[in-house]
């Protein structure tokens, strides 16, 4: 039962830590192609 909880919250961690490396990625990735609009 503790193993399980264990795997879970690591499991969660891993994803919320995914999901937050996605959505700086993006962001930075946003405003990369706004600065290449600009300088055109």
């Amino acid at each position: 039962m503790i193993h399980w909880i264990a795997e879970g919250y690591m499991f969660a961690a891993g994803s919320y830590l995914f999901f937050y490396a996605w959505l700086v990625f993006g962001v930075s990735k946003a405003s990369e192609s706004e600065l290449k609009i600009e300088v055109l």
